[in-house]
């Protein structure tokens, strides 16, 4: 619950190994059902609550389209390499312009990005183009904007080249064209969906805002990931799903989040696997509708929550959090929740539920250790 807590520090640690069954509350009854409206004094939209459990039945994993795995790329890729504010380009050309250190890739295909762009990777595409970034050891900073900002495409897929080190920082302080503008504000950036995939490391520097953001659906397969950011880490507005990966997260914000509150088959994270270290000055997982955990080794050294949805679901992995709030909550609070389910971060609500059915738990939370607004 996002409200201040006194008093002695609350340890929770939670074994549940392979329960194969849901902890539930009087919130699954018919009866606790009327009493948990009476509670939050606002009638339960109950066909919304049915899109929300069956958007969570529907990501119950991540799941990856063919072009999501592709790593490898053929002779037609275009090279593109960089000397500070110089750009030279091998290849067939004809889709890409360049100012100084900036690049404006205009077409689908291929793109191979090497040395070092003191400016911008702007993807200006047709809506329904597929563009491939191949990062071989590359380093971009751009002092005024984001470092990759994908304006259009279809997808943009970001491939981590194996043995390499790759590295992007953006602007401490934008410059837009007009002043009612407030995108691009990460320092890779996509208003279509994002992908990243390779065995290759990315350090990404978020010096205005957010690290990483899509507009649409955030999708990570693999690849090892630095990120220091003053928002937050990684944010996917439709989703976040991550496969695998190695992560090592510092957010002022949140570390993880999907933030679409106003759709309910949308604002999911889900997560399959991976190797996290977080710390964050907010939430560690953050999504507005199902928060879905089914493996991976997460350690959360600090945070405010640490994993919060308007369900949470754990089918497994090992998770180890520090909390100064609660450390598991199902809330249900977003503009989501009031929409359609009623009540609020204090109050009672139908929808919101925890369910814990394998894994490794450990929570150390000044707050409550595991906190539902529903069921449990």
């Amino acid at each position: 619950m996002k409200r201040k807590k006194t008093g002695a520090k609350k340890l929770f640690i939670i074994q549940a190994l392979c329960l194969c069954v849901m902890l539930s509350g009087c919130g699954r009854t018919e009866a606790g059902q009327e009493a948990a409206v009476q509670n939050s004094g606002e009638a339960v939209n109950t066909a919304a609550v049915s899109e929300i459990k069956a958007t969570e039945e529907a990501v119950c994993c991540v799941q990856l389209k063919d072009e999501d795995t592709v790593t490898a790329y053929d002779a037609e890729a275009v090279e593109i390499t960089g000397a500070g504010d110089s750009v030279s380009v091998t290849g067939n050309g004809k889709g890409i312009r360049t100012e100084g250190g900036n690049v404006t890739i205009t077409e689908a295909g291929a793109y191979v990005l090497t040395g070092s762009f003191a400016g911008q990777i702007l993807i200006a595409a047709e809506a329904d183009d597929l563009v491939r970034l191949i990062l071989n050891g590359v380093t971009i900073a751009c002092d005024s904007s984001a470092a990759i900002y994908g304006e259009q495409s279809d997808k943009i897929v970001i491939t981590l080249a194996e043995d390499t080190v790759n590295q992007v920082s953006d602007a401490p302080q934008y410059v837009y064209s007009d002043t009612q503008e407030d995108e691009p504000n990460a320092a890779i950036f996509s208003k279509d969906d994002l992908t990243f995939n390779g065995t290759g490391t990315l350090v990404v520097n978020g010096n205005y805002a957010d690290g990483i953001r899509s507009k649409d659906d955030l999708v990570i397969v693999s690849g090892v990931y630095r990120i220091t950011t003053v928002g937050d880490a990684l944010q996917g507005k439709d989703s976040v799903s991550i496969a695998d990966g190695d992560f090592t997260i510092q957010a002022g914000n949140d570390a993880v989040k999907s933030s679409n509150d106003t759709d309910e088959e949308k604002g999911y994270v889900v997560i399959d696997g991976g190797s996290y270290l977080i710390e964050a000055a907010d939430d560690a997982f953050h999504a507005e509708t199902a928060m879905i955990i089914n493996g991976g080794d997460i350690t959360v050294t600090s945070c405010y929550e640490g994993i919060e949805g308007l369900t949470v679901t754990i089918n497994g992995g090992r998770i180890s959090l520090y909390a100064t709030d609660d450390g598991i909550n199902a809330a249900g609070g977003s503009d989501l929740g009031e929409q359609f389910f009623g009540g609020g971060m204090s109050g009672g609500n139908e929808a919101a539920g925890i369910e814990i059915n394998g894994g490794t738990i450990y929570v150390n939370a000044e707050g409550d250790g595991i906190d539902s607004n529903g069921s449990i």
